[in-house]
């Protein structure tokens, strides 16, 4: 099931175009069905049961989908339809055939396999009693692992997850959700009166459960919906009708989140045909080598997933020679993939199949804490600055180049401040965060096809690639692993996400991405990094296996991998390679570990065990004479089974087949572990080398396993020469076609420099001194035509000029100007210029400006993009306005949240600045950013009637010039669950001199109802900025071919004082709502267009926040101690064993005795509210 609340999954794709979803690890159908209603085997169950349902039947397909534990109505629906799917299921064919099939496609026929093979368990129709008791004790089992396994990683601590899905109303739900998080565990349900009935393991979960593959301890039906409902004031005409729910009881968010299942399965059965699912079973990085693949060539792709030596084939109908399926994708969503693959791979694996627009979105989220704090989390994700790695990898996280988010960002800080005040510890809790990549920056100048390559210098690109490898490989660095033991969470301390494989991978990635003169240079600067680099010390024991990654990827063959392998330079051969007639340059070697050598970790608990990386370690015997070496191989293929040889043995036609042991882990079989070696390397000590199959070493590791398996931690030692356990082959099992994991169709975007007209130019990145960190770019520019040539050679004035934020014009004279286009925003002033008139060049040298530095740019708050034919938002997500609850504000006493939330816009820097202009009263203090918030502020407070006069319209009011530009009316505050925030219903009206004369009439009456938010120039710029963005984000009707934005390619038109601001698409429409709340605007509403208007939020990656108020004491204690407790001693009853007593008051607190409650007042008196 889902940890995180649902997400909009096509919110930055314009609405008119067809969106190519790519949803990797998501767990669950929660973001696909708020994804319908706004705009794998287990969930096609439960589409299937959607689509097969009119409405009546939604509480037990809740069931079905989230409670542990079953009654033998929902059973028996369950079995009802997988008999059903089954039915139409003989083939593939048939399925996309039926009636379920034209939305629920299949990619592959394995996959199609191992889904009727999941449908199968849920039968149970045709087994005999004891088959049935048998199967039962089995679920129930399954069951009971589960719950040991969270018990020993939770034990008494509290569960606080879930208040993430109630942001913004955090601290209302504290209580609650750790009481129903505990419900949940001990019924297996989420309702406290669930029925004695429900007692047989629910299938859709426990049927895919064994030693291997445990239900997660942290698993909550509700973490993946919006349950800020149940605490909100809501209209009355809104739904959910969580306004109902008053008293303060774990049910309300059944309630409320049993409701928006009912709406978003009532959607996605309306929206269906104008849908296609398709599902893949394996592994998700795999499947993205293979679609990259098929891009290129349809043959046989990686292993399916780890533990299996089955390859991927795209077999399925819509993967033939003209695939109907996409290959490329406008929004990639990665879940929290990144914690567990590292986000290096995740991004080298997915960028690939990311559309080539402005548009096109990758979403990565993390919930592992593995850093302090959001600024070293990101360059922890890219193993490097992050502004570097952005222009090295052509992906751009826009909350580091905007440190501007429409999604609540403080709400984490909150939850962590609560949970040490419960008695947690930093390292406890998570650390959320989601991350939005795009190709570009926003550039008004810069399209698609114009971007420009940069180039590095040799050594420079080196000295990056170096300090990424040293960051790809920081658990190998056991000083550095040391002295951070503290800060990360022993699940960093026992991950190794990357390996030589990974590493080589990327030097691939950026060899196809950058113009280069000399890569062979690169790498030989590269590889004398890591040779005289002492950090790492088992460095030297990884370096073949990089030379081999890199040969077999085709980005770099060291010299002695140049020549075949010299046979006459020695004298034996490994029995396995006497009879091949040529040797290759690589080779795979096929390790059988015996199943009696793995029970030594297989009768280990899997808590204790953990997931360890594992590796392969080649080194000489001590009866060798030459140099002693070892050598370590960690990029593995593994699975159970048993050998099938093919061709002839000790040869060069041997092949190996693998038949799998389907109980994997828990089997009989032996370990079978395959990866590539040079060959020269099996001659040296070709009988008697060592080759050993270990766990990487660990602090951890080493503690708990070196007792059993020794200090080297190896599982199982043989000789190359033993041939039994030692297989020799040309390439993987299932023959030579079949690709590692790593290798990908080539993707290369390299751009030379080509001439543009009567010039050419090139852009070439320039480090910092003894950094690997970009501080400026050198901009050339050669001009061609004669013309040019000679008016540079007789001294004609050079002037720069800053058209853009990403470019810089160089004027010639008079009317000559050319472009130097970069692909990050560079800083005019600091600019220097360099003229060769002689040989006719000119190098600009300019500056970079680095968000962390200027706390993110005022022009880059919420751009707007010029893309024919409607404007494409860059990072401002889209909302339907209509699909979100209404706020009831008249209910003040349950709007407070609002103003802790509002003030939690403010960075911690803002803040200050903010409490010292206040005190001050000069708001000269604060900077342009933090005045619009302080306005931004304002709007919501007098809008809700929390501070200051109640307040509907507003006016921007510019006093020192112009006046009031600008009119909002805002009588609908609305809740957005999606961004954990609320959101404005507006209606927006810029006064144009044109507008201005034609409304004085309705102006006249209206002027002692407008609040006037005072703005100086910078303000109404940056508003007049961002207005654009508002009013886009909620648009739902269409941009006319006149559009006045694609016609000026300009977005906003013009933000001078009387000039027009918008477009007039859409002018009057879609504004029946707000005109509902306030009839007044109708007179107007032709000039009005409606805006999605909600707090904008700094970005934790670029600077601190603001940490807010904690909650009270009591509150803490609350949720630390619950319901079952006396909050003064914490016994769970009174003298005598009677039950404990509340407080008269709040009804909250419980007390063993008078006396506990006289002792706990002082504490409790400042929360206990009646």
């Amino acid at each position: 099931i889902g940890n995180t609340p649902a997400v909009f999954l096509t919110q930055d794709i314009p609405r008119e175009l067809k969106a190519n979803v790519l949803s990797l690890g998501c767990g669950d159908a929660r973001s696909i069905l708020y994804t319908a209603h706004v705009a794998e085997a287990r969930n096609i169950i439960l589409f299937t049961l959607i689509l097969d349902d009119n409405g009546t039947r939604t509480k037990d397909i809740w069931d079905i989908y989230y409670h542990l534990v079953l009654g033998p109505k929902a059973l028996a629906l369950l079995e009802s339809q997988a008999q059903k799917l089954l039915a139409v299921s003989d083939t593939m064919e048939s399925w996309h055939a039926s009636k379920y099939g034209k939305l629920l496609r299949i990619c592959d026929s394995s996959s199609f396999s191992e889904v009727k093979k999941v449908w199968g368990t849920f039968l149970t129709s045709a087994l005999d009693e004891a088959q049935k008791s048998a199967r039962l004790d089995r679920l129930r089992s399954s069951l009971q692992n589960a719950k040991d396994l969270r018990r020993h990683y939770v034990g008494e601590s509290l569960v606080l997850t879930g208040t993430r899905s109630a942001a913004p109303l955090n601290l209302a739900a504290f209580a609650d959700l750790v009481e129903q998080h505990n419900l949940f565990w001990d019924t297996g349900t989420t309702d406290k009166s669930g029925g004695n009935d429900r007692n047989t393991p629910n299938p859709m979960f426990t049927s895919q459960l064994n030693d291997a593959s445990t239900l997660h301890y942290g698993t909550d039906p509700l973490l993946g919906f919006h349950l800020a409902t149940a605490y909100a004031p809501l209209d009355p005409n809104t739904p959910p009708d969580s306004h109902e729910i008053l008293q303060s009881s774990a049910n309300r968010l059944v309630r409320a989140a049993r409701k928006h299942f009912q709406t978003w399965c009532k959607s996605f059965r309306e929206h269906a045909g104008m849908l296609v699912l398709r599902f893949f079973v394996g592994e998700a990085l795999a499947l993205c080598h293979a679609l990259q693949q098929r891009k290129t060539r349809n043959s046989a792709g990686p292993y399916r997933k780890p533990g299996s030596f089955q390859p991927i084939s795209l077999d399925g109908q819509d993967y033939q020679s003209a695939p109907t399926a996409p290959l490329s994708f406008g929004v990639i969503d990665t879940s929290n993939l990144a914690d567990h693959v590292g986000a290096m791979n995740l991004i080298i694996a997915t960028s690939p199949l990311l559309d080539n627009t402005l548009f096109a979105t990758l979403y990565t989220e993390s919930l592992v804490r593995q850093e302090n704090n959001h600024k070293a989390l990101a360059e922890n994700f890219l193993c490097g600055h992050v502004l570097t790695m952005s222009v090295l990898l052509s992906m751009f996280p826009t909350e580091y180049w905007t440190n501007a988010v429409p999604a609540s960002t403080a709400d984490e800080t909150l939850l962590n401040t609560t949970t040490r005040m419960a008695g947690g510890e930093d390292s406890g809790c998570q650390m959320y965060s989601r991350l939005t990549w795009k190709r570009y920056i926003p550039d008004s100048t810069l399209g698609i096809s114009n971007r420009p390559a940069v180039a590095f210098e040799d050594g420079a690109l080196a000295k990056i690639l170096f300090d990424v490898y040293l960051n790809m490989f920081q658990n190998e660095d056991i000083g550095r692993l040391s002295s951070r033991m503290g800060e990360q969470s022993q699940d960093m301390q026992l991950a190794s996400r990357y390996h030589r494989g990974s590493f080589a991978l990327l030097l691939r990635f950026v060899k196809n991405r950058l113009p280069t003169s000399n890569w062979d240079k690169v790498m030989d600067s590269l590889f004398d990094y890591i040779a005289n680099d002492g950090s790492i010390p088992t460095s030297n024991n990884h370096i073949q296996e990089l030379f081999v990654q890199l040969h077999m990827l085709n980005t770099y063959t060291v010299q002695v991998l140049q020549p075949p392998p010299d046979t006459n330079r020695y004298t034996h051969r490994p029995t396995q390679l006497e009879g091949w007639k040529h040797l290759p340059k690589v080779v795979c070697l096929t390790l059988k570990v015996p199943r009696d050598r793995l029970r030594l970790l297989t009768n280990l608990p899997p808590q204790e065990l953990g997931t360890p990386a594992v590796q392969c370690t080649l080194q000489s015997s001590k009866t060798y004479r030459g140099r002693p070496f070892q050598n370590i191989f960690s990029t593995l293929h593994l699975a159970s089974g048993t050998v099938i040889i093919s061709g002839t043995a000790e040869s060069n036609s041997i092949a190996l087949e693998i038949k799998e042991d389907e109980s994997c882990w828990s089997g009989r079989s032996p370990l079978l572990v395959s990866f590539f070696v040079p060959t020269w390397l099996l001659l040296l000590d070709p009988e008697n080398a060592m080759l050993a199959f270990g766990i990487q070493s660990t602090p951890h590791h080493t503690a708990a396993l070196s007792p059993i398996l020794g200090f080297d931690l190896n599982v199982f030692t043989t000789t190359i020469g033993n041939s039994d356990n030692v297989f020799v082959t040309k390439g993987l099992p299932y023959g030579a076609n079949t690709l590692p994991l790593n290798t990908v169709a080539d993707t290369s975007i390299c751009h030379e420099m080509s001439p543009q007209g009567d010039f050419r130019s090139s852009v070439l990145a320039n480090l910092m001194v003894e950094s690997a960190k970009i501080k400026s770019f050198t901009g050339h520019i050669e001009l061609l035509s004669e013309k040019a040539k000679s008016i540079l050679r007789n001294g004609a004035e050079v002037r720069t000029i800053q058209e853009s934020p990403c470019s810089l014009s160089i004027l010639i004279g008079k009317g000559h100007k050319y472009y130097v286009k970069f692909p990050i925003r560079v800083l005019l002033r600091f600019t220097k210029t360099k003229i060769a008139r002689t040989s006719s060049y000119i190098k600009v040298i300019a500056p970079i400006e680095d968000p962390v530095d200027s706390y993110g740019d005022t022009g880059l708050m919420y751009p707007v993009l010029s893309w024919k034919p409607f404007p494409v938002l860059w990072n401002m997500s889209r909302v339907n306005l209509a699909a979100l609850p209404v706020l009831d504000v008249t209910q003040k006493d349950r709007m407070q949240w609002l103003i802790t939330h509002c003030s939690l816009m403010f960075s911690q820097r803002e803040n200050r600045a903010r409490e010292s202009s206040l005190a001050s009263m000069q708001d000269g203090l604060m900077d342009t950013r933090a005045r619009f918030k302080d306005g931004l502020f304002s709007i919501f407070m007098h809008q809700s009637g929390l501070q200051g006069e109640k307040a509907v319209v507003f006016g921007l009011n510019n006093r020192s010039n112009g006046g009031i530009q600008v009119l909002i009316f805002a009588p609908i505050l609305r809740l957005d669950g999606a961004n954990r925030t609320v959101s404005l219903d507006a209606a927006v009206i810029v006064l144009t001199d044109a507008i201005t004369m034609r409304m004085r009439t309705f102006m006249q009456p209206l002027q002692s109802q407008v609040c006037s938010i005072l703005v100086d120039d910078e303000e109404m710029q940056l508003w007049k900025e961002t207005i654009p963005a508002f009013v886009e984000r909620s648009r739902q009707w269409s941009h006319q071919p006149t559009c006045e934005y694609m016609r000026e390619a300009k977005i906003p038109l013009s933000t001078k004082n009387g000039e027009k601001l918008l477009c007039s698409c859409g002018n009057g429409k879609m504004l029946d709502d707000v005109i509902a709340k306030f009839p007044y605007l109708k007179k107007v509403s032709r000039f009005a267009v409606r805006a999605a208007i909600s707090p904008v939020f700094v970005s934790p990656f670029v600077e601190q926040l603001y940490q807010g108020r904690a909650p009270p004491p009591d509150q803490v204690v609350q949720m630390q101690k619950g319901d079952q407790v006396c909050w003064n001693c914490g016994v769970s009853k009174g003298t005598g064993g009677k039950e404990l007593q509340r407080c008269s008051r709040c009804q909250k607190a419980r007390y063993c005795s008078v006396e506990c409650q006289r002792v706990d007042w002082k504490a409790h008196k400042a929360s206990c509210k009646a």
